[in-house]
């Protein structure tokens, strides 16, 4: 029976799933039914390079010298990837806000 059927949470560890919890996770794939609107405030102006990175989130430098990323992300993988990014650039968020949006 499928955890989700249980009410059972099932630690994960990446590689030692068994194929009932493969079969789950296929089933119900993280994102499948919403999309997350972001909006981040980053310290400091952010240079032009960073547009290759985000892909079709929205940059705006403000009068303030900080910046601001807005936009629409796929799931949550794609969420933390993004601030993965943010993070490996030794970027400081000082805001950050995701709501999510149901898929139609």
């Amino acid at each position: 029976m499928p955890a989700a059927e249980t009410g059972k949470v099932i630690p994960l560890e990446r590689g030692k799933e068994t194929p009932e919890q493969r079969d789950e996770i296929q089933a119900n794939p993280p994102g499948k039914d919403h999309s997350l609107q972001v909006e981040l405030l980053i310290k400091g102006h952010l240079g032009d390079w960073l547009g290759d990175y985000l892909g079709d989130l929205n940059l705006k430098r403000e009068k303030d010298g900080n910046s601001t990323i807005t936009g629409v992300v796929p799931d949550a993988p794609a969420f933390y990837g993004l601030m993965l990014k943010l993070r490996d650039f030794g970027m400081e968020v000082l805001f950050l806000k995701a709501e999510k949006i149901m898929k139609r």
